[in-house]
């Protein structure tokens, strides 16, 4: 654990400058220095230099200090840390608060790649989405060794806020079952089940496009915090699923989405509600099919799938850059190298891609049942071509597929873009306020019975 102290002036009587280093299970970094020699402001910088060292040494701990690269030399410095005249602190502000607050500020401005940030500058607001928010994740874990949830940038999106959140601490991980995306909200919560590889965590923009009146929650795996306990079948997929969301919510009506894989899971899911006499208020797909309808991969090819879906989501085209077919161990090379997004540790990656793979052996085992109701099912329009349709799922649901064309691959279905179309329809079909019957959503095509 690191922590950082406000640049002060106390040893400066001795020295014109000072790094105080104590070491131990939480390292503590200051600068101290002469005020009348040393401007404040190159106190900061290079304090944030020495940041800059430590955060390249955790990101590749076998790296010597000769490797570490130089300053450039054909642009300005910009410093990580702004000038301290960039906010005016508060009366009632402690030193190391509005020292955490410029740093944050300089680690907004590093990833959204601009020049300066305030306190009180909303991270989206300038730019920012779920791929920059993983970015900005690991740079902070990087920076003050203290792990941070992504939902948490979503739930304080200014350094201010951040800042604050930081130094309380928050309660869920990440990896947990049953991921928290928004607690607040009296109404009743929707449930977003997992993709293919176990992670809930490309659902977070939802929250942006949902209205507040109700909570978000996602379903994560539990192989992935737990690979003894990879489920063998839907059934116990399912049975883990229901139990986790009666934790919030002892009964319903259940409100239900998924992409890929996690849509026929949410399918499956609203089936066992429905048999033990539970109401489900709404069944959402995001491109998802039932096994019977795609062709039957080996194993080798479904990892393959994993393997693209996961650097996907953490910010890497695979073919894009020439690692087609994929191989897990160069996948993991790039995920957990100084050029990746990860916030995850190799062993934890290793989990997610058995999960993945587990996942799509109990899906491809698995044929769905009836559901009674009407499904809203949102279509990846620029994979038409591929042959899939939401009149695969025509056998297997007692009403109407509402079905909306998204503008995006599969791939890209839960991507900024995709989510705010999604998004809109989702919070109109949970709101009421749907123009095309009780799951439906205005402008789409409707089929039936």
């Amino acid at each position: 654990m690191l922590t950082i102290g406000e640049p002060d002036v106390r040893d400066g009587v001795h020295y014109p400058l000072a790094l105080l280093v104590t070491p131990g299970d939480r390292m503590h970094i200051r600068i101290d220095h002469d005020a009348g020699l040393i401007p404040s402001e190159t106190a900061w910088t290079l304090q944030d230099l020495f940041l800059r060292l430590l955060g390249a040494l955790a990101d590749d701990q076998g790296l010597h200090t000769d490797a570490l690269p130089g300053l450039p030399t054909d642009t300005p410095y910009r410093p990580i840390v702004p000038s301290v005249s960039a906010a005016t602190p508060a009366p009632d502000q402690t030193g190391s608060r509005v020292l955490l607050e410029h740093t944050l500020c300089g680690l907004f401005a590093e990833v959204l790649d601009i020049p300066r940030v305030s306190a009180h500058d909303d991270f989206f607001a300038l730019g920012g989405h779920s791929l920059l928010v993983s970015r900005l994740v690991r740079r902070i874990r990087v920076t003050f060794g203290t792990s941070v949830d992504l939902r948490v940038v979503y739930e304080a999106p200014t350094a201010a806020e951040l800042a604050c959140r930081l130094e309380t601490g928050n309660g869920s991980s990440e990896l947990d079952v049953l991921l928290p995306l928004r607690e607040s909200g009296d109404g009743a919560p929707l449930f977003c089940l997992p993709p293919g590889i176990g992670i809930g965590w490309s659902y977070i923009g939802l929250t942006q496009h949902i209205g507040i009146a109700h909570p978000l929650y996602a379903i994560q795996s539990r192989g992935i915090s737990e690979p003894d306990a990879q489920p063998a079948e839907m059934r116990a997929f399912v049975d883990d699923c229901i139990a986790q969301m009666r934790r919030v919510q002892p009964t319903g009506p259940y409100h239900l989405m998924g992409w890929s894989f996690g849509g026929v899971a949410a399918h499956a899911v609203a089936e066992e509600l429905q048999r033990r006499g539970e109401e489900v208020g709404l069944l959402a797909m995001l491109d998802s099919y039932p096994s019977a309808s795609q062709p039957r991969l080996s194993e080798r090819k479904a990892e393959e799938g994993v393997l693209l879906e996961l650097a996907d989501k953490l910010g890497h085209d695979l073919r894009e850059i020439g690692m087609v077919p994929p191989h897990r161990g160069a996948v993991l090379d790039l995920l957990t190298g100084q050029a990746g997004e990860s916030s995850l540790d190799r062993g934890t990656l290793d989990a997610v891609i058995d999960t993945g793979v587990n996942n799509y052996r109990i899906l491809r085992d698995f044929t769905p049942g009836v559901v009674k109701g009407d499904i809203l099912f949102c279509t990846a329009a620029r994979d038409l071509s591929e042959g899939r349709s939401a009149q695969s799922w025509r056998d297997h649901v007692e009403g109407h597929i509402v079905e909306h064309l998204v503008d995006s691959g599969h791939m890209g279905m839960t991507a900024p873009d995709a989510l705010s179309v999604v998004g809109k329809y989702l919070d109109k079909a949970l709101s009421g306020t749907a123009t095309d019957g009780p799951a439906g959503i205005a402008g789409s095509k409707r089929g039936g019975r």
